[in-house]
Formats: structure tokens, C-alpha cells, sequence
């Protein structure tokens, strides 16, 4: 008479736990942290490539409306060539082919630093430069 019916297999306890001591991590750490360390490294990104001026940024020009994730392209070349780039220089960005936007999202988070800011930017002017 309840909603067990429609459970047809065994659960995975193991992701609950994995997601509870997760949450704890993040808690303990604070979410406002978190979000104010992503921000500080997507803007010092977004102001990079700006500077390189062969990058057409996809995310909103205004800052209260973009997030850790920037997504980019470069006039003329091809988001595969992009990714694959940045590939050979160990950084994994994510290709956004979706609308024909021939983009690359480069996403922040809290295991990220300013030293993986700058290996993206070098990446990127690296390309640009070939």
C-alpha cells in the first residue's frame, strides 16, 4: 500500500552515506566560502581572457548574473581544437557544442586555485598565439 511498489531493485546505501559526508564536508567548510572562493577565480578568469582579446566570452557580460562556470570561444577555430589544446596542457574544460555554439566552458571550484587560473590563460594564449 505504499510507495515501496514501485521500488524494483535494492537501494545504494553506500551513495547516501557518500552523500551525507559530503554534505558534512561542504558544511564545514561554509557554502558562502565556497561560493566566494569559486567567484574570485571565474572573475580573475573572465578578466584574462578579456586582456587576450581573441576570446568571445559566452556567459553574461554583467558579474551578478555569471557563475564559476565561463564559457568562451575563439573566433575561427573549432571547440574541439580548443579542448584538445588544453587537453595536452592537463586542463579539462568541457566542449559546449549544444546551438551550434562552438564554445569551451572552463568551471571553478573549491579544489581549484590561482595557479589553475593562470595554467587556463597560458593555455589559451598559447592556442591563440598558433
Amino acid at each position: 500500500p505504499s510507495a515501496q511498489r514501485y521500488e524494483y531493485a535494492t537501494q545504494n546505501e553506500l551513495l547516501f552515506i557518500g552523500l551525507h559526508e559530503s554534505l558534512k564536508f561542504v558544511n564545514s567548510i561554509g557554502i558562502q566560502k565556497i561560493r566566494e572562493h569559486n567567484e574570485l577565480l571565474s572573475e580573475k578568469f573572465y578578466e584574462e581572457i578579456l586582456k587576450t582579446g581573441g576570446c568571445e566570452i559566452l556567459s553574461p557580460e554583467e558579474r551578478e548574473f555569471r557563475s564559476s562556470m565561463i564559457t568562451f570561444r575563439i573566433r575561427g577555430k573549432s571547440f574541439n581544437d580548443i579542448t584538445g589544446a588544453m587537453g595536452k596542457d592537463k586542463i579539462r574544460v568541457r566542449p559546449v557544442s549544444e546551438a551550434d555554439l562552438n564554445g569551451v566552458r572552463v568551471s571553478f571550484h573549491l579544489y581549484n586555485d590561482l595557479d589553475d587560473v593562470e595554467r587556463a590563460v597560458t593555455s589559451i594564449k598559447n592556442f591563440i598565439k598558433t
